[in-house]
């Protein structure tokens, strides 16, 4: 069978020729020369590694990585704006940082177990990312590595040990959480704006609630503080206006300004004697509370409602 000249042009075949360096797809060498064509790229011949900002701005829609890659490199298909599929291969083991930042029409993307590091902004703005995995050789999420994708659920596994600062900040088809008890370390709005949450199991290995959390999780209905946490950082729950009850842990100490602002619909939870800081503003707008609660808190900052 034939193919025909439109397809033979939107179908690009990279095999052992000038283009490769060293088994490289190197640094930001196909992305001028394709970015006003269409269509597919298969990779072919001894490709071993895809260089930094090698895609960058290209309008395939398509990509198939040979079995032998094993580093797909920094901002490699960053602005791939029609870009829907990625079929990455179980030889890859590391995705850089930026990898496939705003490519807003994919869809589909699987991770094989044989990756260990998933950089920062990695599949940032992936706006249409529907389905997602993250290996179990995972350790660390990286600083906005899933912002602003579409997925409803994740499995984060147990192997990781730390997720990065707005990791999966608004995500908002996200409707349900649960964070291993091997997280030891979460950054600042990890998850701010995730507007479908309503349901998170939080590790009971944090020893910090860190600022922003659940910032604007407008749908939360609750939270279980463990017994390990011993801070809830500034703005960490402000704007969850459905949450209705909070269970705090043995171990808190300090709840920072503005953790709780704007919950207006909190009107179940006991502070525990352990808590000597109370912040700014940090149950402002919430008037469902108890009298005897907004006596305790009062007692403890006079400026905290």
């Amino acid at each position: 069978m034939k193919m025909d000249k439109k397809a033979l042009r939107r179908t690009i075949i990279y095999e052992n020729d000038e283009k490769l360096e060293t088994s490289w797809i190197a640094n930001n060498s196909i992305s001028h020369e394709f970015s006003d064509g269409k269509g597919i790229i298969q990779l072919k011949g001894s490709v071993t590694k895809i260089g930094d900002m090698a895609f960058d701005d290209c309008a395939l829609t398509l990509i198939i990585i040979p079995p032998v890659v094993t580093r797909i490199g920094e901002a490699a298909f960053r602005w791939c704006q029609n870009l829907v599929y990625v079929s990455i291969p179980d030889s890859v083991t590391e995705i850089c940082d930026q990898a496939f930042i705003y490519c807003p029409r994919l869809k589909f993307v699987k991770i094989p177990e044989t990756v260990t590091r998933i950089g920062n902004y990695a599949f940032c703005n992936c706006i249409r990312l529907a389905s997602v995995n993250i290996p179990a050789k995972i350790t660390k999420i990286g600083n906005y590595t899933f912002f602003g994708c579409a997925f409803s659920s994740i499995d984060i596994p147990e192997t990781v040990t730390s997720i990065g600062h707005e990791a999966f900040g608004m995500c908002s088809n996200l409707t349900s959480l649960v964070i291993p008890d091997s997280v030891k370390q979460i950054y600042g709005c990890a998850f701010e704006y995730c507007t479908s949450l309503e349901n998170v199991t939080l590790s009971e290995s944090l020893e910090r609630i860190p600022y922003g959390m659940f910032r604007e999780c407008s749908n939360l209905i609750s939270i279980e503080i463990p017994d390990s946490v011993k801070s809830i950082g500034w703005g960490a729950f402000s704007g969850c206006s459905r949450m209705g009850a909070v269970t705090f842990g043995k171990s808190l100490t300090k709840i920072g300004w503005d953790a709780f602002l704007d919950c207006s619909g909190l009107f179940l939870f006991e502070l525990p004697d352990s808590v000597t800081q109370i912040g700014e503003s940090a149950f402002e707008g919430c008037g469902m509370l108890p009298r005897k609660v907004k006596e305790k808190i009062l007692a403890i900052n006079k400026n905290a409602m």
